[in-house]
This record gives structure tokens, C-alpha cells and sequence, in this order.
């Protein structure tokens, strides 16, 4: 499945939760805000293990655009190798994301999407 980068513009999550038609509890997620490369390393691991045997989950990160250069670098291999797992990733501004991370993935700004009535 190809990840994907959702632009929001200060949408609420639950926006997101209803476009993705994925409750919270589906979903295994982190913070760009907080993550350090350390720990975010571990969490793409654990995620990629995870998504891989149970299609009913989606790997999340809010705030991508937070992420620092270094995990973002993290995703790369995993973005190309994601087989059937669900990968996506939220942003406000995907300008702040690395053109290697943003050429592994599919863009949708959800205030163009078809048939999207956020807000």
C-alpha cells in the first residue's frame, strides 16, 4: 500500500479519525513533535512488525512536519517497503517534510479531496 501524507490545516484529529474511517484504538501513532531518532527508530520497527500481521491497524504520525531531518531519514526504507501496512502521515505543512519522504508517498490536501466535508 502506498503511505500517505494528509495535509490538514488545523483540522481536528477526529476529522482525520472520520476521513480515514479508522477509530483511535485502530490506530498505532506518534508525535513528530516529541520523537527523537532514538525512540523513533523503535517506534517504525515495532510499527512495521505490527501493521504487517494485523491489516485492521494504521500507523499514524501527527505532526509529521515536527519530525527533524534524522527521522525522517529513519522512514525512508520503511516508506518503499511498506508491503499491505497502512502508513500515514499528518501534516500541516508539507513543505517542512523531506522531498525523499515526500516522493515515497501519495499527497492529499483534504480540503480538495472529493467528497470531503471537513470542518
Amino acid at each position: 500500500m502506498i503511505p500517505r501524507v494528509l495535509v490538514w490545516q488545523g483540522k481536528e484529529r477526529s476529522d482525520i479519525h472520520n476521513y480515514l474511517d479508522t477509530r483511535e484504538e485502530q490506530m498505532i501513532v506518534c508525535e513528530g513533535s516529541g520523537a527523537n531518532v532514538v525512540d523513533f527508530r523503535r517506534w517504525v520497527n515495532s510499527a512495521m512488525e505490527t501493521l504487517a500481521a494485523n491489516p485492521k491497524y494504521i500507523g499514524v504520525i501527527w505532526d509529521a512536519h515536527k519530525l527533524s531531518w534524522e527521522c525522517q531519514a529513519v522512514l525512508l526504507k520503511p516508506l518503499e517497503e511498506t508491503g499491505e501496512a497502512k502508513i500515514v502521515l499528518v501534516t500541516e505543512a508539507e513543505n517542512l517534510l523531506a522531498e525523499t519522504v515526500l516522493s515515497r508517498c501519495t499527497v492529499e490536501r483534504l480540503e480538495e479531496a472529493a467528497g470531503i466535508g471537513l470542518g
